[in-house]
């Protein structure tokens, strides 16, 4: 097809044939033709050169080539289809039947009520268990506790004081529910822990988590990724929204992004609200008969949040509290170890104890 083009455009003359002599009348007619040939008869045949631009030529070439320009339009077509269209059309082989459920379930999670209750079921009661990040070392476990009793002896005892000054996120690779769709990644925690390492904002404190809830065997192993608001401040991170969950708001989408590349359905937050304040005679720092001295007024609440659309139903919000205390024997106080002791009336624990 170049070929032709080029071919066409190399002629830059055209050849005519005039009449007898007499037509060649003066020398100045002369500078524009060349005599070519002279017959018996005296009568010749003159070459003459037309002065003419290349896109004179090209038009010409057009003109004389009558099967050049469908050519031409035919090639314009195929090259606007395939900047144009072609990118962004799906191919569909018809002589497969359509994806059934099972596989869909391996490019997004797709997840029956039952499974969804199920998630939030566990969520909302497993214990969870931190390792504080330097210096302390300490274990904690907290839970959520149905009811609770107004005593110290049997209480609710609070959380550490981070856990009031900031965020914490509980992401992991593992795929503790059997769902096929997070099965499908391959990815470790120590894949994981380089991405929360690497990112921003960086996190204040990654700490080792593990999930556990007694009555089911469930068990899952993690981060717990601690944000506190002095350094999302600092990151230009702290949102300004109104909401209970309003400072971390901003944060909370960097951490999706991350549950999103490997496959996870939700992240766990537990976060601070405060519902009350002390009375403008009290000293906000002194303990009060309680135990809970300036946060008093605060609770931890734990909030399931699910990563994709569709998977509502497994979300959950309650309010937790510390369940155990393992002291490091290298830092600190002496080996001490707090538990709160459970009644018959806690929830899926059916008397079974660690």
């Amino acid at each position: 097809f170049f070929f032709l083009i080029i071919m066409e455009l190399t002629s830059l003359t055209k050849t005519v044939t005039e009449g007898e002599n007499d037509d060649y009348e003066s020398d100045s007619d002369a500078s524009n033709y060349l005599l070519r040939s002279v017959d018996a008869n005296g009568n010749f045949d003159i070459k003459k050169e037309m002065d003419v631009t290349v896109f004179d030529d090209i038009i010409a070439a057009f003109i004389n080539s009558r099967y050049m320009a469908p050519l031409v339009a035919l090639f314009g077509i195929f090259l606007a289809y395939h900047i144009t269209i072609a990118p962004y059309q799906t191919h569909v082989d018809s002589t497969n039947s359509p994806m059934t459920m099972d596989e869909l379930a391996l490019i997004r999670p797709v997840l029956s009520e039952t499974e969804l209750f199920s998630i939030q079921h566990i969520t909302l009661r497993a214990e969870t268990e931190f390792r504080l990040p330097d210096p302390s070392s300490d274990l904690i476990k907290i839970r959520f506790f149905s009811s609770i009793n107004p005593h110290i002896d049997y209480g609710n005892r609070r959380l550490p004081d981070m856990f009031y000054k900031g965020v914490t996120f509980g992401i992991t690779t593992e795929n503790s529910h059997d769902i096929p769709y997070t099965g499908q990644s391959t990815s470790s925690l120590s894949e994981l822990y380089y991405d929360l390492n690497s990112m921003f904002p960086k996190p204040t404190a990654i700490m080792e988590r593990t999930s556990l809830l007694n009555t089911t065997g469930w068990h899952e192993a993690g981060y717990g990724v601690y944000f506190s608001y002095a350094d999302l401040e600092k990151q230009g991170k702290l949102s300004n929204d109104h909401r209970k969950e309003g400072k971390w708001a901003r944060v909370s989408e960097d951490m999706m992004w991350i549950a999103r590349k490997y496959r996870q359905v939700y992240i766990t937050v537990w976060f601070p609200h405060q519902f009350g304040v002390f009375p403008e005679d009290k000293d906000t720092k002194d303990e009060d008969d309680e135990g809970l001295g300036e946060y008093k007024y605060h609770t931890i609440i734990q909030k399931t949040l699910p990563t994709r659309t569709g998977l509502f139903e497994l979300s959950s919000t309650g309010v937790v509290w510390l369940s155990a205390l393992n002291r490091s024997s290298e830092v600190g106080p002496p080996p001490k170890v707090i538990r709160r002791e459970w009644n018959e009336g806690d929830d899926d624990w059916d008397g079974v104890r660690n």
